[in-house]
């Protein structure tokens, strides 16, 4: 390579903000030899040809970003749409299912072309164009009922107590209307988790029940605390009639598996509160760690007296959309109903009815999710797939968690494979609580150089008006949580600007903003109200008036106000407002 090429020019470019004097400031940009760069895209070029490079990587990929990878990370339990292969079999076998040539195809493995022939025997006319029955067919129904009984060793289930619905969400929607009835304080009230699943607050919201907030612990993993639901189920007497409470497991999006003993709690706060369990499991096959097991709702009650095993209601949820299969498009997923009235039953099948039974092609994929090639079939091979993609899902689990735990102000509790909810800190380092902390008991008494100082503050606030939002207090390190961020003030009529001053004997005028501030405006401001308030204030005589190095205000101290000793400061100032 010539010498001449490997020269380069190095230029220091100001980021607009900090010290000119401190070369952290600036961004060093490289200028190359043109026929360098030539020589790079030439190389880079036909490296591309001979290395294949993940379709996961993002940084330093053409037409990708990191920010490509944010957006991946933030889509709601759909793997494919973030990247992900889906699963070989199942593809082969609906494929044979929706195109009965294929049987004769020599490529496809044997147990393919059987499980097609199979499930084409339980639909009507052996075609995936057919109806089926609104609750799901007869046949999906029992190997649902037969997985889950194998599931729970041998705890039993019945097909009539499985409903086959299009998806989780669809299935929540449903169970939720069901039990939607009142207005006010007799209005139906369900207690949900905080973090809890984005779509929940829309479902209840449509199905016109009340959501009911519980805190989860993030100090313990984001585990359930049964004393933070009786908090909840207090604050909610006399705004509503709780009929049920909504549970994650493991949960979505925090990912906290919940053990045996955190389980049979919920069920005696259920079962003293005669309240029905809603159980969402559908990450139940995404549990990763060595001490980490999944334990559904169900075993767990069955396994306790006949006091609870026989009496609390409990319909648990899952779905194809779960991170190892990720078949969301194809909208399957089923219900599990213990200990219901059959009437009620009834009439949950009848509010299927009344939607758009699960697609055929989705209730077949759902028979492959719960009985994959065994062993000794010719498909387990390429089935075994789903275990890379297991192992995948746990090593980003556990790069995001090491990733977020890394950024400064930042926390992430190490659970599960699914979720990652990072929790915002003070970005103060123990230096600097410190230093404070130092700074304020040797500052106690106020020094008599102080009382001379007079400040000034423009704060913009909002004008908070009469909304359907409830307004709610936080307690301190909970300001990241769901319940909390809660657009209450963004979009509640508006924002008013107003100028204060202040000094160390108190607070002193208050002057509403109309329209914008400049020079002119703010000298108006300054004649009519600076001196009454330093008057009222009892300032002794030499005081100071500070403000920030804003242009409007450097103008004025040239004009009227030319005998007052103005002092600027440059630094970012935290005003505290209303609105904090």
């Amino acid at each position: 390579m010539p010498e001449e090429w490997r020269r380069s020019v190095l230029v220091p470019i100001f980021k607009n903000k900090g010290d000119t004097q401190n070369c952290s400031n600036y961004r060093g940009i490289k200028l190359m030899n043109h026929k360098m760069k030539l020589w790079k895209r030439v190389v880079e070029a036909r490296l591309r040809k001979k290395v294949e490079i993940c379709e996961q990587q993002y940084g330093f990929m053409p037409r990708k970003s990191t920010t490509d990878a944010i957006s991946a990370l933030r889509i709601s339990g759909d793997p494919h749409k973030a990247g992900m292969k889906p699963v070989s079999f199942v593809r082969q076998v609906l494929s044979v299912c929706l195109y009965t040539q294929l049987l004769e195809d020599k490529s496809l493995p044997l147990d393919v072309k059987m499980r097609a022939q199979r499930l084409l025997d339980m639909c009507d006319g052996r075609s995936v164009g057919s109806y089926s029955a609104t609750s799901g067919l007869p046949h999906i129904r029992q190997s649902v009922a037969e997985f889950i009984s194998k599931r729970d060793a041998g705890v039993p289930s019945y097909s009539k107590e499985i409903f086959i619905t299009s998806g989780s969400h669809r299935g929540i929607t449903a169970v939720v209307k069901l039990m939607a009835s009142g207005d006010g304080d007799t209005q139906t009230g369900v207690l949900a988790p905080m973090p809890c699943p984005h779509m929940l607050p829309n479902v209840l919201d449509e199905a016109g029940v009340k959501m009911v907030p519980y805190e989860l612990t993030e100090e313990r993993g984001w585990a359930v605390d049964v004393h933070k639901l009786h908090q909840a189920l207090q604050a909610a007497r006399g705004r509503c009639q709780l009929k049920a409470i909504y549970l994650s497991n493991p949960g979505n999006p925090t990912g906290h598996v919940q053990d045996r003993n955190s389980i049979e709690e919920v069920i005696r706060f259920a079962a003293a509160e005669k309240l029905i369990l809603l159980v969402d499991e559908v990450y139940q096959d995404s549990v990763y760690g060595c001490d980490r097991e999944f334990i559904s709702y169900k075993k767990a009650l069955f396994d306790m007296d006949k006091e609870f095993s026989q009496t609390v209601e409990l319909i648990s949820f899952h779905s194809l959309s779960n991170a190892c299969m990720g078949e969301c498009g194809l909208r399957a997923g089923y219900i599990e109903v213990v200990n219901m009235d059959p009437k009620v039953m009834h009439f949950l099948d009848n509010v299927l009815c009344g939607d758009i039974s699960t697609p055929v092609t989705g209730q077949l994929a759902l028979d492959l999710m719960i009985n994959p090639p065994k062993p000794g079939d010719p498909s387990y091979d390429t089935y075994t797939q789903i275990l890379v993609i297991r192992a995948t899902l746990s090593q980003n689990a556990e790069r995001a968690c090491q990733f977020l735990n890394d950024l400064p102000g930042m926390s992430c509790q190490p659970n599960g494979v699914h979720g990652r909810t990072p929790q915002r800190k003070p970005l103060l380092s123990k230096k600097n609580i410190a230093a404070r902390l130092k700074f304020a008991k040797e500052h106690l008494d106020v020094p008599q150089h102080y009382k001379i100082f007079c400040g000034q503050m423009k704060p913009k606030l909002s004008c908070l008006e009469k909304t359907h939002k409830t307004m709610c207090g936080e307690k301190k390190g909970t300001a990241h949580q769901h319940q909390n961020l809660i657009p209450t003030v963004k979009h509640g009529g508006g924002s008013i600007m107003v100028w204060g001053c202040f000094a160390a004997s108190g607070p002193e005028r208050i002057v509403v903003i109309d329209g914008k501030v400049h020079s002119r405006v703010y000298q108006e401001i300054l004649q009519e109200n600076v001196r009454p308030s330093v008057r009222q204030l009892k300032l002794r005589r030499g005081w100071v008036m500070q403000q920030d190095n804003d242009r409007k205000q450097v103008i004025q101290q040239k004009n009227s106000f030319n005998r007052t000793k103005f002092t600027f400061w440059s630094g970012p100032v935290r005003v505290l407002t209303s609105t904090d």
